[in-house]
């Protein structure tokens, strides 16, 4: 229950991000989502560490990460980014 209740929060911030229309205050509102999920990240991972059979834990939910990033083409999205600026 718990783990399920954090990973709500990450995908109710995800969803914030996706909902802005680019206005004037979002980068505020990116930069506290972001934080909001790395946070939530980091307490699923301290938590993972805590129990048994931590490495197979660990390892699905690293790969769900990474598939999911890829999905949206998020990576591909930032690399795009970091070379614009």
């Amino acid at each position: 229950m718990y783990l399920k209740g954090i990973i709500q929060q990450i995908l109710v911030s995800y969803q914030t991000l996706t909902e802005l229309k680019d206005a004037q205050n979002d980068l505020e509102n990116m930069k506290k989502e972001i934080s909001k999920i790395n946070g939530l990240f980091l307490v699923i991972k301290n938590k993972l560490e805590k129990e048994k059979n931590q490495s197979d834990r660990l390892k699905n939910l690293r790969t769900l990460i990474i598939d999911s990033l890829n999905d949206k083409k998020i990576i591909e999205n930032l690399q795009l980014l970091l070379k614009k600026l």
